[in-house]
Order: C-alpha cells, then structure tokens, then sequence
C-alpha cells in the first residue's frame, strides 16, 4: 500500500518530499515477533523518541506545508504542532489491539501506555482519514475525537495497470478464488469446507487457493494450490491476473480484517466477493450489491447456500459482476483516494490559514 499512495500523492503533488527512516525500520521489524509475548517494540517511548528526532530534523530542513502520514503513527508521536498533519489508517491503536488475536498478549500497561500516546497523537494532528466506517466509528468511540477532523477514505486496488471494464458472464463452470498468506485467519477452512458442499451439488466446481499452501487442501480433486506468486515475476503475475480474469468469484471470509485490499483487486475485475461482515470489509464490499456478506458465526452450509443462489441466478450473477467493477472504478482505486486526501489537504490548509489570520 505504501507504494501505492506515495505514488498518487507524488503525481498530485510534484514537492512531495518522503521522509524515511530504514534503520529504525529495521529494528522495529527485527523485534516485531516479540508482540506474541506481550511486548510491542512499537510502543516503546524511547524508539518514539528516536524516531520524532529524526523526523523533527528533516521537517526542518524541508518546512512542509502538510506532513501526511500513510499508518506508522508510532514514528510522529510528539511530533510538534506547527506541523499541520493529515493521518491515513485502517484503524487507530485500541481500535487494532482490541480487534486482532495477535495482541491478545499485550498487557494491561502496554495497552494503557499505547492508548495515551494515540490519545495524544490524535489530538495533535488535523485530519485523520480513515479506511473503513467500522475504523472511523471505532475511533470516535474509543477517543476524544472532534468529527469535523475525521473522513472515510477507503483504500484502492494495488494494481500497476487496470485490468479494464468487461462483461463477465456467468460461464458453465463455478470457479472459486481465494489469495490470502494467513490461511487460518483468512478462513480458509471455511472456504474448504463450503466448497466441498458446493462440489457435491457442482461436481466440476473448482477452488483455486493462492497465496499459501495448506497441507488440508493438497491432493484433493478440484482443489488447485498455487501458493504464493510474487508480482514481481512475470509469469507469476501473468498467473495471477490469470486467475482473477478467469474465476467467477473471489471468496475470502476473514476472522478479523481491517479493510480488505484484496477485496479491491477482485473488484477491478468484476469479481463477485463472498466474505465476512467483519471489521472493515462492509466498507469495501455491499452486501447483495457487489458481493455477499455473511456474519462471523456462519458456517459452511450458510456459505453454500447463498453462492449456490447466485450462481443459480445467471441475470443476478451478471449485474452483481458490473456493480463490482462499478463500485471499484468509483471508489476502490488510489485515484479516487487521492481526490479525497487532495481535498483534505486543501481543507487543512484553508483552516490552518484561517487560524493564523484570526
């Protein structure tokens, strides 16, 4: 992602100037593992520290008229005020920590500690533009937050090229995607599971697994393991975008998900999603409109069922596919986003001129 939305703001803004800080970067990813025991290296007020340093310096020597910060809100606490500072994020630090397993270790004290210094961190910056309404609503319940600094901007694809409008059709054959590394929290059970319901009522119903290579899924007729393509490669990407062309839809029910970018991917090329109405995947997939959407506790028949449903629905199956690419021509994708952070720089900017004039 960072790539992504460096790449849009750079085209939009030719003085962009990036701030990196690639050794602290490298501790940080060093130690990261420890979070299992209930330590978050991230946390720490001395890297905080560290990091507000060096940023400090080079803010000075550049005299930024915006600082944007794409997440790594661990790396501007304290960051002084006569920045204006515009914050994009999936979800801010109790919003994440509360919602992922992965932090079910961190203490009562780290919590605390991180939930302060956002505290801090949000009432100093201008603007928070956030991926999902599940993270704006979550915020705005978590912490004192003024709503008129606060804006949904949901993430786009990553794609280096748009794979174009089409009209997909149905097809004789269900063809089933799903590209996650993290196969246990990706639900990738539950999709096995579903499509082995789906493949007593389909008998040539396929399941294409990419991203991972889970020892449940080998060898089993139907079932296609690709495991991980790298997009770098060109036969891997052809491979890749092979995959999202020519399957009739992409279904990934997530245990947790702050937003859900491959959900974006899929809506580029008129993929129908089937997912889980979980954390911010509402924001990025309508249920009954460019997808399905089914709550957390539902099982591999309620799955079962409303795919059959849809693929049983030729017409239905149709306009769902244009709703999907649609929704991603006018919303999922990094130029839209970049409108509306354009936008939010302006408004940051008109009140931050507005304050000085006064």
């Amino acid at each position: 992602m960072p790539w992504y939305s460096f790449r849009e703001i750079r085209a939009r803004f030719n003085d962009t100037v990036l701030v990196d800080t690639p050794r602290l970067d490298r501790v940080v990813e060093r130690f990261a593992s420890l979070q299992r025991y209930g330590l978050s290296v991230r946390q720490r007020r001395l890297l905080g520290a560290l990091y507000r340093r060096i940023i400090d310096a080079r803010l000075e020597q550049i005299q930024p008229d915006v600082v944007l910060s794409i997440g790594a809100a661990h790396k501007l606490m304290g960051l002084e005020s006569k920045w204006p500072l515009i914050h994009v994020t999936d979800g801010y630090f109790a919003t994440i920590v509360n919602y992922y397993d992965k932090y079910r270790y961190f203490s009562r004290d780290v919590k605390r500690a991180g939930h302060e210094d956002y505290q801090s961190f949000i009432d100093n910056a201008s603007m928070s533009l956030f991926a999902s309404e599940w993270a704006r609503d979550s915020a705005l319940g978590l912490y004192r937050m003024d709503q008129g600094r606060v804006r949904v901007v949901p993430f786009g694809a990553n794609l280096d090229q748009d794979p174009g409008r089409r009209e997909r059709q149905r097809g004789d054959r269900l063809k089933i995607l799903f590209v996650g590394y993290d196969w246990q929290r990706k639900g990738g059970e539950l999709v096995l599971a579903t499509w082995r319901l789906l493949r007593a009522q389909l008998p040539d119903c396929e399941l294409h697994i990419v991203g991972c290579q889970p020892q449940t899924a080998m060898g089993l007729a139907g079932v296609h393991v690709h495991g991980r393509l790298d997009k770098a490669k060109p036969a891997d990407f052809a491979r890749l975008t092979g995959l999202f062309d020519s399957s009739s839809l992409f279904f990934m029910p997530s245990r947790a998900e702050a937003f859900g970018m491959v959900f974006c991917e899929a809506a580029s090329y008129g993929l129908p999603v089937v997912a889980t109405a979980t954390g911010g995947v509402p924001t990025v997939v309508r249920e009954g409109e460019t997808g399905l959407l089914l709550p957390l506790e539902a099982g591999p028949a309620a799955y079962a069922e409303r795919i059959l449903a849809l693929w049983r629905d030729a017409t239905g199956y149709v306009r769902m596919t244009m709703a999907a690419r649609a929704r991603y021509e006018t919303t999922l994708n990094w130029h839209a986003w970049g409108e509306a952070v354009e936008d939010a720089v302006e408004t940051v900017l008109e009140q931050r001129a507005a304050t000085i004039a006064a």
